[in-house]
């Protein structure tokens, strides 16, 4: 893969995730890492309320430290574009805002984008296919 080259990636794919289940600050979900060598662009979003009740908030969640709020309590259906960069070792993680009895579905589709030559491919995780 050259420098510059795209692929598709996956940051949720999740189905019936149950709030009732997290206290208010917990990491209901988490992303893979974006893995050395590449940046990672969220591209569209499709989170659904099955059942409705409680909030969750996007975070970016930095490599280096800290994380920020991308967009906050998020109590329905939610879809469209993102267009959130993320660098390497970042993730996305989905966080309780106020409990409830909601059941969400998540699907986060994206790119990765090859930035470097990687010496280390430590960031993949065999299991998964990118």
């Amino acid at each position: 893969m050259n420098i510059g080259q795209t692929i598709p990636f996956s940051f949720f794919d999740s189905q019936d995730v149950t709030l009732t289940n997290y206290a208010i600050g917990d990491v209901v979900l988490e992303s893979r890492k974006i893995p050395e060598g590449f940046t990672g662009i969220v591209k569209d979003n499709d989170t659904v309320f099955t059942t409705p009740g409680g909030s969750v908030d996007y975070v970016i969640k930095r490599a280096a430290g800290g994380s920020k709020v991308f967009r906050n309590a998020v109590s329905s259906d939610d879809s469209g574009f993102i267009n959130k960069n993320l660098r390497t070792g970042d993730r996305i993680q989905i966080i309780l805002n106020a409990t409830g009895v909601g059941v969400l579905d998540l699907v986060w589709d994206g790119i990765l984008k090859k930035i470097s030559e990687v010496t280390d491919e430590s960031g993949f995780e065999e299991e998964e296919d990118f």
